[in-house]
């Protein structure tokens, strides 16, 4: 009778090592997930005064999904040189909204996703590889961010999706004539699956 009560036991143990892994690579509440160095945890618990770090000193990523959504005050995606973050809002409904800046690839790499209705907003400005030797890109399959100002190179905004913004630094042509206004749209197609709408307002 010995036998089948140490099988038993070890299938317990295993049972017990293998959720608690998963707690630990894993952790989220409902469509809010987050794995890896972010900074404070719990994405759901950040307010408009939050400093959020997505991968500050070692990867990490965060995920929002399901209609919900999370603020910060100033963000960041990959903030040290050796450090990766990734951000996906999905969906519908599913938002970020930053009080202050957002740095897609600070000093290291970052990557921003937004998908299928979801969007980002950023009362200031949205950086893509804020610093030399960064990697940052925006990845929009139909999502959208709306930004005071947007500092980035074409080729990191990738696939179809609609930037609304105050201000760009880029290097796309824009006319700025008699016939041509301070408020623009143009869209970003000459990257293979490109395209990008950006709405550029100076109004403010």
């Amino acid at each position: 009778m010995e036998k089948p009560i140490q099988r038993c036991s070890f299938v317990a143990i295993v049972v017990i090592v293998v959720f608690v892994c998963f707690a630990f690579i894993s952790q989220g509440y409902g469509a809010i997930n987050w794995w890896g160095d972010v900074r404070p945890p719990d994405p759901s618990s950040w307010t408009k005064s939050t400093d959020a770090y997505i991968g500050k000193y070692a990867d990490g990523g965060i995920s929002i999904t399901e209609g919900d959504n999370i603020e910060a005050d100033e963000a960041y995606l990959g903030y040290a040189a050796d450090a990766s973050g990734i951000a996906t809002i999905d969906g519908a409904g599913s938002s970020w909204n930053c009080g202050s800046g957002l740095r897609v690839g600070s000093s290291g790499q970052g990557t921003l996703e937004i998908s299928n209705g979801g969007s980002v907003n950023v009362e200031e400005e949205t950086w893509v590889a804020r610093y030399v030797g960064s990697i940052g890109q925006i990845n929009f399959n139909n999502g959208t961010l709306t930004t005071g100002g947007i500092f980035a190179a074409s080729a990191d905004l990738t696939g179809t999706g609609v930037i609304n913004t105050h201000g760009i630094v880029s290097d796309i042509d824009l006319l700025f004539d008699s016939t041509h206004g301070t408020n623009q749209t143009t869209v970003l197609d000459s990257h293979p699956g490109q395209n990008i709408t950006i709405n550029l307002s100076q109004d403010s």
